[in-house]
């Protein structure tokens, strides 16, 4: 049971973020859930891939020399595919990024290219630990670009976020719950990081 288990494990995990990444470019093209979209195959396996960065900095940075050699070359391959995707990800949809870069979001793109290349040379010379940061940054960099570039649209041309908000008693009473949330929730995990902050052995 363990053996089938230690498969399923990444299997699962692996649908699970390309799933994420499909309905984003679903959302993103105003698309039916159940229609096919070149877009959103390359969403779904852009995530992957970002993740799959994201996890061999973890491993490097958690266990070390064991699998130090083949984590440090499956992340460079791994930046070479992310932006790969990226790039023909903005081919085939550029209206969001239009909007940024015709806006004041300029300093948004250029932020992005830059962390694009912060991240190529951190590769290069630094260890996994600023690898994760930065990729981190360049995560969210990218999610507030489409944000802008989406904005004030929820769903691009079909439905924006005034004809989609709760009413204002659902806004309040949620917001009294993330409040309360999410504090406890970074606490949490910021005292269990603390506890398990050593490599593996």
């Amino acid at each position: 049971m363990r053996r089938w288990l230690d498969k399923l494990l990444p299997f699962t995990s692996a649908c699970a973020a390309f799933c994420q990444g499909w309905c984003a470019g679903i959302v993103l093209e105003g698309q039916s859930l159940l229609g096919f979209s070149l877009y959103a195959l390359l969403c779904g396996l852009g995530l992957m891939v970002i993740y799959l960065l994201l996890g061999c900095c973890w491993i490097r940075w958690r266990i070390g020399e064991p699998v130090e050699l083949l984590a440090n070359a499956l992340t460079w391959f791994f930046w070479v595919v992310a932006i790969v995707l990226f790039l023909a990800l903005v081919l085939l949809n550029p209206d969001p990024w239009r909007q940024v870069w015709s806006g004041a979001g300029k300093s948004v793109c250029l932020l992005i290219a830059a962390l694009w290349l912060m991240l190529l040379f951190s590769l290069y010379r630094f260890g996994p630990r600023v690898q994760l940061g930065v990729t981190l940054l360049l995560i969210a960099a990218v999610l507030a670009g489409v944000a802008w570039g989406i904005y004030p649209w929820l769903i691009p041309r079909q439905l924006n976020l005034h004809e989609s908000a709760s009413s204002s008693v659902t806004q309040g009473f949620v917001l009294t719950g993330v409040a309360v949330v999410i504090p406890v929730t970074l606490i949490y995990h910021t005292w269990s990081f603390w506890v398990f902050h050593g490599r593996v052995k």
